[in-house]
């Protein structure tokens, strides 16, 4: 059985890289995916900021799982150019802040079109930043997110099927598919050979309000007992990003997300309060699935 090592969206508990370096420490939790410092995001900090954030970091023994960027979260028909200098960017972190995992995404598609009609130009575009990637040795983590190519996995499948390089791999978001009004289990076993790692946000079906995991339809228990008994998997444990979107946080309006955050049957009274019940509910789930972390 794979053992699950635990990340998580740290800019959730506080805006401060201090506030969140305290937040994983008190959760015990020693990887961070690096979103949003003081409500900028992390590839637009200069170089000088990354430097102090990764000194700071490797202090702490937190080491970075990801930069959590932005790139792909565009509309397919804005200008790409302008785009490519900003992915410029998130290489230059993800080598300061000593990760090889760029989260990115596959553009937004215009309202009311099919998705698979913009195959061409999304595998154009995201050919170039895997090319680019690669010979930096970095790999690029596309997520589904909802209202972009990617948003169903049959258009993931299709991603990985024309990008086979090893620096193209995927992110599962059980609760982005359930919003996308997709089963989580049957997206994870048409996409699981290339999912690099996954982000735990559940989500109910019903009202695609987000939840603490396993309070949701996310089945994110029998996606995670598969995963770990998955002989087919490379070496060494499987991240495990906690973003909890339990509460609004600083750095929320970056996100161009459309997601509700909270339900009324999770009440918290601060960020720090509901930072910790996205963390302590994923560990009460593995727990209980006799699964290793």
């Amino acid at each position: 059985m794979k053992q699950f090592v635990l990340s998580a969206f740290a800019d959730e508990a506080g805006s401060g890289i201090e506030e969140q370096i305290s937040a994983l420490e008190r959760n015990q939790i020693s990887m961070i995916e690096i979103r949003n410092i003081d409500g900028t995001c992390v590839i637009d900090l200069e170089h000088e900021e990354l430097q102090r954030i990764s000194t700071l970091l490797v202090s702490h023994g937190i080491s970075v799982s990801a930069i959590a960027s932005p790139i792909g979260k565009i509309s397919i028909e804005e200008d790409f150019e302008a785009h490519k200098k900003r992915f410029e960017k998130a290489m230059e972190a993800a080598e300061l802040l000593g990760t090889d995992c760029i989260r990115i995404f596959s553009f937004f598609i215009p309202k009311g079109k099919n998705a698979e009609a913009y195959t061409d130009p999304v595998l154009k575009r995201l050919s170039v930043l895997t090319e680019s990637a690669e010979k930096r040795g970095l790999c690029l983590c596309h997520e589904n997110e909802k209202e972009i190519f990617g948003e169903q996995p049959e258009c993931v499948k299709i991603l990985t099927d024309a990008l086979p390089s090893e620096s193209f791999s995927t992110i599962l978001d059980p609760a982005n598919y359930i919003q996308a009004n997709v089963d989580p289990m049957e997206a994870y076993r048409l996409t699981k050979t290339r999912i690099r790692y996954f982000h735990i946000k559940d989500a109910e079906k019903n009202t695609g309000a987000i939840v603490p995991a396993g309070f949701g339809d996310g089945q994110i228990a029998a996606i995670l007992r598969d995963a770990a008994a998955d002989e087919g998997r490379g070496e060494g444990p499987i991240c495990l990003t906690i973003e909890p979107h339990l509460a609004i946080f600083d750095g929320y309006g970056n996100l161009s997300d459309h997601t509700q955050l909270g339900t009324g049957k999770f009440q918290y009274k601060d960020n720090n309060e509901s930072f910790d019940a996205a963390c302590g509910a994923l560990k009460n789930l593995l727990k209980s699935e006799g699964l290793s972390f």
